[in-house]
């Protein structure tokens, strides 16, 4: 093997990996694969959560977010379904508020959430495993 390609190898490159490297790694990472994200819009149940929720467009309606599921079913501030999520609905509100509807600061919200959540994963799972295995089930 040459000396270049020994520079490059992937069991080289995760023995000299440290946690502040990793960690700035997956942001980078977690970043780039999801930034084509950011400009789209609304999709599929994101318009009975969002789009034609009038609870969830006015943090007027706080208490609102506490009385029923996720869904906005057509009728005077009501939301339905299974699921009982009132942080969610705050956090829709709270991103409502700031975009004033639009899609974009939603989309940079999930994308924060997962970035910072594979990098807690990471820092956790780190106390359990060897550095590069912990890095590399961060990622997965």
């Amino acid at each position: 093997m040459s000396e270049n390609a020994n520079k490059l190898s992937p069991r080289l490159f995760l023995s000299s990996l440290n946690t502040k490297r990793a960690v700035l790694i997956i942001i980078i990472l977690g970043v780039l694969v999801f930034f084509n994200g950011l400009f789209n819009g609304f999709v599929a149940d994101d318009h009975s959560q969002i789009t034609r929720s009038r609870t969830i467009q006015s943090l007027d309606n706080f208490s609102a977010f506490f009385s029923g599921g996720t869904f906005y079913s057509g009728e005077e501030q009501a939301l339905t379904g299974v699921y009982y999520k009132p942080l969610l609905n705050i956090f829709y509100a709270l991103n409502y508020a700031i975009g004033n509807g639009s899609p974009f600061p939603f989309h940079f919200f999930q994308i924060f959430l997962h970035v910072v959540n594979a990098c807690i994963l990471f820092l956790i799972f780190k106390h359990f495993f060897k550095l590069p295995l912990a890095f590399t089930l961060a990622l997965l």
